[in-house]
């Protein structure tokens, strides 16, 4: 999983490089597992956020996301920035645990507005693929 997450982040890196104003869009099937775990991973890759702040932004974005990944995501943190930010998580608790803990996705959330940031806009609206090919021309 992390050398997809990595993929991920260098075809977003990439896409930048060609043009710093590039909007990339992350998306997926259904928008709660997959989408959002590539996002965080970008996040943490390419805006060095935490893996505590990348979740917030993803979830104020898409308030159902229930990342069932998050326990690799939260290894892939630690492995790009040197630390982790969830020492619980990538130790411990599975991913629902760790939503229903520190988010109460249980909640309904619908009126929660999504970020304003001119970075990076995430869609994450679908299922990614796993194992899907990561390339400046084609789709994730």
């Amino acid at each position: 999983m992390r050398a997809q997450l990595l993929r991920a982040a260098e075809f977003v890196r990439n896409a930048r490089s060609q043009d710093p104003d590039a909007l990339v869009f992350v998306h997926c099937q259904s928008g709660v597992n997959r989408a959002p775990s590539v996002a965080m991973a970008v996040m943490i890759t390419e805006e060095r956020s935490s893996l505590l702040v990348a979740f917030s932004e993803v979830r104020r974005a898409r308030p159902s996301v229930r990342p069932k990944y998050i326990k690799e995501v939260a290894l892939y943190e630690e492995a790009i920035l040197g630390t982790s930010s969830t020492p619980a998580l990538r130790d411990g608790p599975n991913s629902s645990e760790f939503c229903a803990m520190y988010y109460g996705l249980k909640n309904d959330h619908t009126d929660t507005e999504p970020p304003q940031n001119d970075r990076l806009a995430v869609d994450v609206s679908g299922e990614l693929k796993e194992g899907g090919d990561v390339s400046p021309s084609g789709d994730i």
